[in-house]
């Protein structure tokens, strides 16, 4: 079973079926409302599994290459108790459709807050009136319902079919290499939990690592020596990003992506003098 971000035709749906190939006994697909839905089911689990004994997932969105991180996802990720187990990266192709076969009659367009932030330029030249909705997928179904010709979505090509709504414009986006890395997680279990995990791929290994950091002391080069311990290690970092603390103005945490390394108890311990936290997100699949 895995939770996503609906209704059907959401970019988070696709993300969800290319994981299920790689799963086992995992083909069920359920709409979540909200990011924050798919997190409370995950966290409501007793353990990773449902009633019936099947694994449950969640897939949720955590990076664009246009507007960068996800950042309710990434508060999510530090306070709930969730694994990442894998991460894919889907293009995004926006396309504006509407009941309306005219584009001179929208007035209005609906649409998740990234998409609209990825077509601002498109937006601004046609002087619309922006709404947010939950998904993309979302925005589709409720102009679709509405019925009203001054209303348009930015959605994908295929909502335009599952909601028999009209393609006015293709590719809209502002930048036209367009991806969202999207992160297959579950509740946080033991190590036997990945031994129920087929990907499928013979090959295919644990490449990437996230830890989230909060440092012991705001002083100058207190940063520095955190990143020192991963270079004396010759550990490559992909990422490094700071979110609010929410305890306190100007504090912060550090989400780190690095390399796989085998040893990760000597990384911790190494880190563990120069920071008050460390929240291990987990070491996991890139597909």
């Amino acid at each position: 079973m895995i939770y996503c971000l609906g209704p059907m035709g959401s970019y988070s749906e696709k993300a969800a079926k290319l994981f299920a190939e790689h799963l086992k006994n995992s083909e069920e697909i359920i709409y979540c409302n909200s990011i924050n839905e798919i997190f409370e089911k995950l966290e409501k689990l007793e353990n990773s599994k449902c009633e019936d004994n099947r694994l449950v997932y969640g897939v949720v969105p955590s990076e664009n290459s246009i507007e960068g991180s996800v950042t309710l996802t990434q508060d999510l990720l530090m306070e709930t108790n969730v694994n990442i187990l894998a991460e894919i990266d889907i293009n995004i192709e926006h396309a504006l459709v509407s009941t309306s076969t005219n584009k001179n009659t929208i007035k209005r367009v609906l649409s998740h807050p990234q998409a609209l932030a990825q077509c601002r330029n498109y937006i601004n030249s046609n002087h619309w009136v922006t709404e947010t909705m939950e998904s993309t997928a979302l925005s589709a179904k409720t102009i679709a319902e509405k019925q009203d010709k001054e209303l348009s979505a930015i959605c994908s090509e295929a909502n335009a079919e599952i909601y028999d709504l009209n393609i006015l414009d293709k590719n809209i986006q502002d930048y036209k290499n367009n991806q969202t890395r999207f992160l297959l997680i579950s509740k946080k279990q033991n190590k036997e939990y990945i031994k129920d995990i087929n990907f499928g791929i013979d090959d295919l290994k644990k490449v990437k690592s996230t830890v989230i950091l909060e440092l012991k002391e705001n002083r100058a080069g207190s940063l520095y020596d955190v990143l020192g311990e991963f270079k004396k290690l010759n550990i490559d970092l992909s990422r490094i990003e700071s979110r609010p603390s929410k305890t306190k103005l100007g504090t912060y945490v550090f989400y780190m992506d690095f390399e796989y390394y085998e040893n990760m108890d000597e990384l911790f311990d190494k880190l563990d003098k120069w920071v008050s936290k460390l929240v291990y997100l987990g070491t996991y699949f890139v597909l």
